[in-house]
């Protein structure tokens, strides 16, 4: 802003004086009293000087654009960290097949323990990892069949209740379409 002003100032100025040279030059030359030495052949520099008042308005201006500036700034730099961050989850859910190098944040151990915590029991039967939704998780099971998936972040993903199996069903293999080679001798004799 203040080199603006200083601008429009000197040009002001430079107009002013050109126009009052450019008059004395035509008046002299209708007067016939034009001689070399009538004319200066250095140029005056022009200095502005502006009122104090109004330079400590420009000056305030200026620091309070170069604050906004840093603001801008720093809340350019946060959006393109989220902008990675975001860019790195979805690479993530894309590609179903983690690198090898992925190592885990925590320990299957780890893992058994969050999910007794979670479940508030500790009849832990097996921990493994797997894949789930394309991301690598343990898998957690209980005895009683019940499975909690943890995140290698150590985040609880979901659990999946045992399911629950009817008795009467377990001995009929025809009603549940399952085939076995004993049923077909009996059929071929």
């Amino acid at each position: 802003m203040k080199s603006k002003i200083a601008l429009y100032l000197s040009i002001a100025l430079t107009a002013f004086a050109l126009v009052t040279i450019g008059g004395v030059v035509t008046t002299a030359r209708s007067a016939g009293q034009v001689t070399e030495t009538a004319m200066p052949t250095e140029e005056v520099a022009v200095t502005p000087t502006l009122d104090p008042a109004i330079e400590q308005v420009i000056a305030e201006r200026e620091a309070a654009y170069q604050d906004l500036i840093a603001q801008a700034n720093a809340r350019l730099e946060e959006a393109q960290k989220t902008q990675l961050a975001l860019e790195a989850q979805l690479a993530a859910l894309q590609n179903p097949n983690p690198p090898a190098e992925v190592t885990a944040a925590i320990s299957p151990e780890d893992a058994a323990t969050i999910a007794a915590q979670y479940m508030g029991r500790s009849d832990l039967y097996s921990v493994e990892a797997t894949s789930l939704y394309g991301n690598t998780v343990y898998k957690v099971v209980f005895s009683s069949g019940d499975i909690v998936y943890i995140g290698l972040d150590g985040q609880v993903i979901g659990v999946a209740p045992a399911q629950i199996v009817d008795p009467s069903t377990l001995g009929s293999s025809r009603h549940s379409g399952e085939h076995h080679e004993d049923d077909d001798r009996e059929h071929d004799d």
